[in-house]
C-alpha cells in the first residue's frame, strides 16, 4: 500500500518525488525536498475483519456451497451476505456511503492527531488516503469541509492530502480541491504489479 501509494505520485503527479526514502512517521521522508509523506488506509475494523474473511475463501477456485457453508459456521455474521448461483459464490450488502465518508475523514482525524504528537514535521507534510470502495467525486466537497472543522483542533496539519478512490487521486489542500489526477485501469495494474516487485527485492 505504501509503495503504491509513493509509485502513483511520482508516475502521475511529480517525478521527483522519487527522493523520496521509505521511513517511519511519515512513511516517506526527503530533507532535500522537505517533505513527509504518511501514508493510510480509511478502514474500519469491521471492513479489515471483512477483508479477511473474504480473502480466506474467495478467489480461490472453492466450490460455492463450501464457501457459504464454512463462512456461517466460523463467521456468521457475514454468511446472511452470502449468495450461491450456478455453484459460484457471490457476497453484496447495501453500503451507507454517509459512513464511507465519515471513514475518511475519520481516518484524516487520527493522522493529523498523529502528526502532532511524535511524527517527524516538514515543511510539507502531506497524507495519502486510500478511500473505501464506492467513494468518489461527488464525496469530495463533504471531506473539504470536514477537513475544515479538523484544522482549527491542531497546531500542525497536512497541507496536502491524496485521496485514492481506485481510478482518481483526488488532491485537496486546506481550502478546496486542487486537482483530480485520472488513472485508467491498465495504469491502476501496473501500479499494483511494480509495488508488489519492489515489495520483493
Amino acid at each position: 500500500m505504501e509503495r503504491y501509494a509513493l509509485l502513483s505520485l511520482i508516475c502521475c503527479y511529480d517525478k521527483d518525488l522519487s527522493a523520496l526514502m521509505k521511513s517511519e512517521k511519515p512513511d516517506w521522508q526527503s530533507r532535500g525536498l522537505d517533505i513527509g509523506l504518511e501514508v493510510t488506509e480509511a478502514l474500519s475494523c469491521d471492513d479489515g475483519r471483512k477483508r479477511f474473511v473474504l480473502s480466506k475463501y474467495f478467489c480461490k477456485g472453492l466450490d460455492g456451497n463450501y464457501i457459504k457453508d464454512q463462512i456461517g459456521q466460523n463467521y456468521s455474521e457475514y454468511s446472511s451476505n452470502i449468495d450461491v448461483s450456478g455453484n459460484v459464490a457471490c457476497y453484496s450488502e447495501i453500503y451507507d456511503m454517509d459512513d464511507i465518508i465519515r471513514q475518511v475523514i475519520e481516518s484524516i482525524n487520527q493522522k493529523t492527531k498523529k502528526l502532532n504528537g511524535h511524527y517527524t514535521i516538514f515543511k510539507n507534510n502531506w497524507l495519502y488516503v486510500f478511500a473505501p470502495d464506492l467513494f468518489c467525486d461527488i464525496d469530495i466537497p463533504v471531506i473539504c469541509k470536514g477537513y475544515k472543522e479538523i484544522i482549527p483542533k491542531y497546531k500542525i496539519i497536512f497541507d496536502k492530502l491524496f485521496i485514492n478512490a481506485r481510478n482518481s487521486i483526488f488532491v485537496l489542500n486546506s481550502e478546496k480541491l486542487e486537482n483530480t489526477i485520472s488513472l485508467s485501469d491498465e495504469c491502476v495494474k501496473w501500479l499494483a504489479i511494480e509495488a508488489q516487485k519492489q515489495l520483493l527485492k
